[in-house]
């Protein structure tokens, strides 16, 4: 997503969320509102030339950089747009996504976003087919010895019994 679209898009959902007092985001609001909201965003060091003009958000932080670390990133650094256009691409439940607008949709306008999608499709599908790492487990809390607390708190008399 470029950058100028994250913004507007992040001050719309504010504004549609907060200030409007409601504190729940339904399914009317689209997909990349809500995952600006929802999910991390990419740090700017880990998004190479992106870094200035587009963010990154993503549930699966492994796979996001797995497929920012193959050619997708100059093309889409390639794309001679005005900031002010936005651009959505987006991988969801494997269907990959691209939106743009366009003044007039022809044929010579619409060739340079069908290489970039066709790029976009082919590092998908080599992150798709690559061995990710398992996904990191949440850290459980460590094991204790509580009788060492049940003999704290008892009588002199019961911590010689137990």
């Amino acid at each position: 997503m470029n950058r100028e679209l994250q913004e507007a898009m992040e001050k719309a959902v504010f504004d549609q969320y907060v200030e409007g007092v409601q504190t729940r985001i339904d399914n009317q609001t689209p997909p990349e509102m809500r995952w600006l909201v929802m999910f991390p965003r990419l740090p700017g060091a880990e998004m190479g030339v992106l870094r200035e003009n587009f963010v990154a958000v993503s549930s699966m932080r492994t796979w996001l950089t797995m497929w920012l670390q193959g050619p997708l990133p100059a093309a889409l650094a390639a794309m001679v747009t005005d900031p002010a256009v936005p651009i959505v691409l987006m991988m969801n439940r494997s269907r990959l996504t691209l939106r743009t607008a366009l003044p007039t949709p022809d044929v010579a306008s619409l060739q340079p976003w069908l290489r970039l999608f066709d790029t976009a499709v082919r590092e998908a599908h080599r992150v798709a087919t690559a061995k990710l790492p398992p996904p990191a487990e949440p850290a459980e809390p460590a094991e204790r010895d509580v009788s060492s607390d049940w003999s704290a708190s008892a009588s002199p008399e019961e911590a010689r019994k137990a």
